[in-house]
């Protein structure tokens, strides 16, 4: 069941987190996520948005998007081990991004990277535990197949050139039958 939130709390490149303000709006039914548009804003403050993480529900959130001119490093996310919710879009390039595999905690993924550089990303056996996915590639097709993996998906969007389509077909026929 997906869940609804009364507001969606964006707090941009910050210097400083106000946790006492981000429970708040938690416990207030909302979506908070944190997000980060370039490196250097996010240079010292990744260890207590994973604190966060560790602490807070699915609901709290970090995102990484823009990085114009910039491929978007995922050795980054070995600095948030404990992120539920994860948003990388609006990304032109990443790299790396197999370190996905180490996140354990994730619930929730969101990738839309125009020249996604992996487009055997869903393949990544730990996704398979994904409650929700939304996926895009522009540049690259991606490969559906792995979708027949995802046991507990209740969420997907998928974009761009794919292949496999018939993996979204079964996913949906295996759903409906549990």
């Amino acid at each position: 069941m997906r869940k609804i939130w009364k507001r969606r709390i964006l707090i941009n490149n910050p210097v400083g987190l106000d946790r006492v303000q981000i429970e708040q709006d938690l416990r207030d039914g909302n979506q908070v996520i944190v997000q980060f548009s370039h490196p250097e804003f996010y240079g010292s403050i990744l260890e207590e948005v994973d604190e966060l993480c560790a602490r807070l529900d699915e609901n709290f959130g970090v995102r990484f998007y823009g990085h114009y001119s910039l491929s978007f490093d995922g050795h980054t996310l070995l600095r948030i081990p404990h992120v539920k919710m994860l948003y990388l879009n609006s990304l032109t390039q990443a790299h790396n991004t197999e370190v996905l595999a180490t996140l354990k905690h994730l619930h929730s993924l969101h990738l839309g990277i125009y020249e996604l550089e992996n487009s055997e990303v869903l393949g990544i056996e730990t996704l398979g535990s994904l409650r929700e996915l939304s996926i895009i590639s522009e540049k690259k097709t991606l490969n559906l197949q792995y979708l027949k993996e995802f046991s507990h998906l209740e969420q997907l969007h998928v974009g761009g050139k794919v292949k496999n389509l018939d993996a979204v077909g079964e996913f949906y026929m295996n759903r409906t039958n549990r």
